[in-house]
């Protein structure tokens, strides 16, 4: 799977064996309306994307613009959060 996106300092222990799984599940995830496609295919294009900008990057927007749903940039923001890239983040929605 994606190990090289899974972050590990935690020096091998049960802990960290067992987040890098459920890491590794979560990427295995397909993504809603995009057959074929997994997370980790989402994440590794937003990765894409950021290297190519050189910069920070809009993953809402860009994600958005590609027709993904709310949860899935969502997930893709929480599996960004184990790699060390340059991304933006837009202000949270207000709450209705």
């Amino acid at each position: 799977m994606s190990d090289a996106l899974i972050h590990d300092a935690d020096n091998g222990d049960q802990v960290a064996r067992q987040r890098r799984k459920r890491a590794a599940s979560l990427l295995d995830r397909s993504v809603a309306g995009f057959d074929g496609v997994t997370l980790d295919d989402v994440v590794r294009s937003v990765l894409s994307a950021i290297d190519e900008t050189n910069g920070p990057l809009d993953v809402d927007q860009f994600l958005e613009e590609r027709g993904h749903t709310w949860q899935t940039v969502e997930m893709v923001r929480a599996c960004l959060t184990f790699v060390d890239r340059h991304v933006s983040s837009p202000p949270p929605p207000p709450l209705r």
